[in-house]
């Protein structure tokens, strides 16, 4: 993905055993797939899909501390390019 790329898209499948998981990522490498997938350990990352709304409230919580920090900066990119997607 180009650093210019605005948005990607991704795949939540859940249920899935760690093996599943794998197989999957090797279905994508058999496929060529050009930036590939990596496997996200549950018992290691929280994964969250959240809508605007949630993600308004968390940094307007968020901003109430003054620590900057990346998921902050994070949370804003994103919100900058929901108001202009194109």
């Amino acid at each position: 993905m180009e650093a210019s790329d605005a948005w990607y898209w991704s795949i939540d499948v859940p249920g899935l055993t760690e093996e599943q998981a794998n197989q999957l990522v090797s279905f994508g490498e058999s496929q060529n797939w050009e930036y590939g997938a990596s496997v996200v350990d549950p018992r290691r990352f929280l994964t969250l899909h959240m809508d605007r709304d949630t993600v308004e409230a968390l940094l307007r919580a968020m901003s109430a501390t003054e620590e900057t920090t990346n998921l902050r900066w994070a949370i804003q990119e994103w919100l900058d390019r929901m108001a202009d997607p194109d």
